[in-house]
C-alpha cells in the first residue's frame, strides 16, 4: 500500500491494520461492504481480501487527494468500486479543504474542493458490513442509509464525539441493533449487530 512521507497515512494504516473495525466481527466471503470515509484504501483492501471474489467492497472518499491515492491503491481489486463523493442524508455538494498531517481527519463544510454528496441508499442497495469512519458526518451518513439499514448489516463506526457515539448507539438500539460504544484513543467506535444475533 503507497502512502505519503511527512503526513499520517502510515499510522492510519496501522491503526486500520490493529484490528479497530474487525474487533468483534468480519466481512465473510461473498458479504457486500461498505467502506465510508476510505481514505486511501487500508480497511478496503482487508475487506477485500476477506469477501473474496464473490464479494464486494464499495469505498467512499470524499477528499480528491485521498480518492487518487485510494484509486491507485485498490487498482488491482477486481472486487472494489470506488466512488470520490461524501455520504449524507440527501443529495448535494460540499467542501472539503486542502490537506494537513493528519489526512484521515478531513472535516467537510470548508474549502476550496468541491465534491459531491450522495445518499448511501441511492448507491447500494443492501450490504453485510458497514465500516464508517467520516469525520462528524455520522448521523448524516445514517439518515441517508434508512433502506440498508433495514438489512441490518454489521455496523463498526469511528465517532469523534461521545455524546454523538450516544446518540448513535441508542438510535441503532431503536432500529433492532446491540450497538454499543467504547472509547478508542481521543474518539470513540460503536459497534453494532443485529439483535437476532448469537
Amino acid at each position: 500500500m503507497r502512502t505519503r512521507p511527512f503526513t499520517w497515512d502510515d499510522l492510519i494504516v496501522m491503526e486500520v491494520h490493529s484490528g479497530i473495525y474487525t474487533k468483534y466481527f468480519a466481512p465473510k466471503p461473498g458479504d457486500v461492504v461498505v467502506d465510508a470515509g476510505a481514505h486511501i484504501g487500508a480497511f478496503t483492501e482487508i475487506a477485500s481480501r476477506l469477501v473474496g471474489p464473490t464479494g464486494c467492497v464499495y469505498a467512499f472518499e470524499p477528499h480528491p487527494d485521498n480518492f487518487a491515492l485510494l484509486r491507485e491503491n485498490v487498482a488491482d481489486l477486481s472486487n472494489v468500486v470506488a466512488f470520490n463523493v461524501a455520504l449524507g442524508e440527501a443529495r448535494g455538494r460540499t467542501r472539503m479543504p486542502y490537506l494537513e498531517m493528519n489526512t484521515g481527519a478531513v472535516r467537510s463544510g470548508e474549502g476550496p474542493f468541491e465534491v459531491q454528496v450522495v445518499r448511501l441508499d441511492d448507491v447500494v442497495p443492501s450490504a453485510d458490513f458497514l465500516k464508517v469512519d467520516v469525520e462528524g458526518d455520522e448521523v448524516s451518513l445514517l439518515r441517508g442509509a434508512r433502506g440498508i439499514l433495514k438489512h441490518k448489516p454489521m455496523i463498526a463506526m469511528e465517532v469523534n464525539e461521545m455524546a454523538v457515539a450516544r446518540r448513535i448507539v441508542e438510535r441503532l438500539g431503536d432500529l433492532g441493533y446491540r450497538a454499543r460504544g467504547e472509547p478508542y484513543w481521543l474518539n470513540w467506535m460503536v459497534y453494532a449487530s443485529p439483535n437476532d444475533c448469537p
